[in-house]
């Protein structure tokens, strides 16, 4: 048996277990109602928009509202959540999308309501939402043990989806019977109105949360630099790399479901409106039950294994869609599309938070959103384009052929078990100054001088490989290892960081496994005392005329 087929070692806790803590649960429960909202207000707001007016592009713009600011705020939205308190920019958020979706209601009930007013507020609710989404992903981790982190992702997904199957009909239904009391586009109204009211939950819970304060104590980053950070310590991360890597080969794969289902179930299978609302409320509930089984499966099997169970079930879902006429033949292969979908990407969500430092975390969530949006929105075109050339049962056979290649192709980039320990280690001493140096004062180059046996030198090397990462993901903009040509035992480690205050940053990243990896390399240090550091200040008129001040 392969390393990747054997099963992992994982202490196996219940579903709900993540329920019995009261903050999770309340959070939870008004989430889940936030959901169901959300989902009636998706179908009230295309409602609105078919009765106000009948061209196929105003109407397509309703999507595009929808996903564009989840792709173009992702990065930003990240590095905001790890700025400030994640808490208090979730209350902005969520008051921010009761005061929309109020407004709304109240002009849908007064008939004030045209399509661009309609798409205007589609935006802004966009723009709350995926302001929001980084921290909503990253304070996960907060409420929960870290052996209920994966459980408690998973009783997520299973609201989601359970929302996905209410919510629909639910506001369909509503919009159904006030109809003919109130007017087709008045009607919309009331479900806009009690998804403002389903915001109204959420923010009480967090109000009435005390969240402890952040441990380290040092000035904020600037956006565009907490981006820069974000997308350097992703790139020199080979745990977040693998994660993202497989989740777009996945999801350009798994695309052509959502992008060609609508008109599959309108030209080649005859559905209306409802019978599409019905198939994808059978996806809906395999991906509840999924979710109820998901940290059983988790338990038993590695994560490379699940994902190719995910991939394979979709490419026999894409293939019985492309064959099947009948219409309860297809909400079957719609439910087994719902099992296999969530095994994958609640892997991916489980991985990605075990392996970002909380400093990070809401900027990690944002890499995975943009990844996860930019992989969709390319796959439906692609798909979307394919089915106009070969027909959509053929694209769909493709697109499964695909799944299947990609992940023999990605099988190579391993998806991290388990998690890191990014507990800090505080072992690095404070910098001996003789003026303490501006907050913005940089570029800062840090020098570690080292002195290893010519016999040591390969493994010393091979040991400081890591610590490279480390320091690069940790705020490094540059590093390198020297050998003095006249003094081979001297060696020289360099780091280049943008400013002061970045240092400083370093200093209060440094984890557990940071500290392992610097004691293996120190074994190999033959001088009496440690490595001795010197950090260097790049001068400037500007840097003496402050510190003179």
């Amino acid at each position: 048996m392969s390393d990747a087929a054997k099963p992992v070692s994982h202490r196996r806790l219940p579903a709900w277990a993540p329920l019995r803590l009261p903050l999770f649960r309340a959070l939870w429960i008004a989430s889940l109602a936030s959901n169901i909202g959300t989902w009636m207000h998706e179908v009230g707001a295309a409602w609105l928009m078919t009765s106000l007016s009948q061209d196929a592009r105003v109407n397509a713009l309703v999507s595009t509202a929808g996903a564009l600011p989840m792709f173009l705020l992702a990065l930003p939205a990240g590095a905001l959540a790890d700025i400030i308190d994640r808490r208090k920019l979730m209350i902005v958020t969520q008051t921010w999308a009761f005061g929309v979706t109020g407004t709304l209601a109240g002009m849908t009930f007064v008939g004030a309501v045209t399509p661009s007013i309609l798409l205007f507020f589609t935006l802004l609710m966009s723009i709350g939402s995926a302001l929001a989404a980084p921290a909503w992903q990253a304070i996960i981790p907060e409420l929960v043990k870290k052996a209920e982190l994966s459980a408690a992702i998973s009783l997520g997904g299973i609201a989601f989806n359970v929302a996905r199957v209410l919510g629909p009909t639910l506001g369909g239904l509503l919009i159904g019977v006030l109809v003919p009391h109130i007017g087709k586009n008045e009607a919309p109204g009331a479900v806009f109105a009690l998804n403002a009211l389903s915001f109204s939950g959420v923010l009480y819970v967090l109000v009435r949360w005390k969240r402890k304060p952040r441990a380290v104590d040092l000035p904020p980053e600037h956006i565009s630099g907490a981006i820069r950070t974000g997308l350097r310590y992703t790139r020199h991360s080979p745990e977040l790399c693998a994660i993202l890597i497989r989740l777009c080969g996945y999801i350009l794969g798994a695309s052509a479901m959502w992008a060609m289902l609508p008109l599959h179930a309108r030209q080649n299978l005859g559905m209306n409106a409802s019978g599409y609302g019905i198939l994808l409320g059978f996806f809906g509930a395999g991906a509840v039950v999924a979710g109820l089984f998901f940290e059983r499966l988790r338990t038993r099997f590695s994560s490379d294994v699940l994902v190719a169970v995910s991939s394979l079930g979709m490419a026999l879902g894409f293939a019985g869609l492309s064959l099947a006429s009948q219409a309860w033949t297809v909400r079957a292969i719609m439910f087994e599309l719902g099992l296999a979908w969530p095994l994958a990407m609640l892997l991916f969500q489980v991985a990605l938070l075990r392996n970002a430092p909380e400093w990070l975390r809401s900027r990690a969530a944002s890499m995975f959103l943009l990844v996860f949006t930019g992989a969709m929105t390319l796959g439906s075109l692609f798909w979307g384009e394919l089915a106009s050339r070969i027909s959509i049962p053929s694209a769909f056979i493709v697109a499964g052929g695909g799944l299947v290649l990609s992940v023999a192709a990605l099988w190579r980039f391993k998806i991290p078990e388990g998690a890191q320990n990014f507990a800090p280690s505080q072992h690095w001493h404070d910098p001996v100054t003789s003026v303490e140096p501006s907050a913005e004062a940089g570029p800062v180059l840090i020098t570690t001088e080292w002195e290893i046996a010519p016999d040591d030198a390969r493994e010393f090397v091979a040991a400081m490989e890591p610590i490279r990462l480390m320091r690069l993901r940790d705020g490094a903009l540059r590093w390198n290892l020297f050998q003095d040509a006249a003094e081979p035992n001297r060696w020289l480690e360099t780091m280049l960081v943008e400013s002061w205050n970045g240092h400083l940053r370093q200093h209060a990243r440094v984890t557990q496994d940071s500290a392992e990896l610097e004691a293996q390399a120190r074994s190999f240090h033959r001088g009496e005392e440690g490595p001795r550091v010197s950090h260097l200040i790049a001068a400037s008129a500007r840097r003496f005329d402050e510190e003179e001040e």
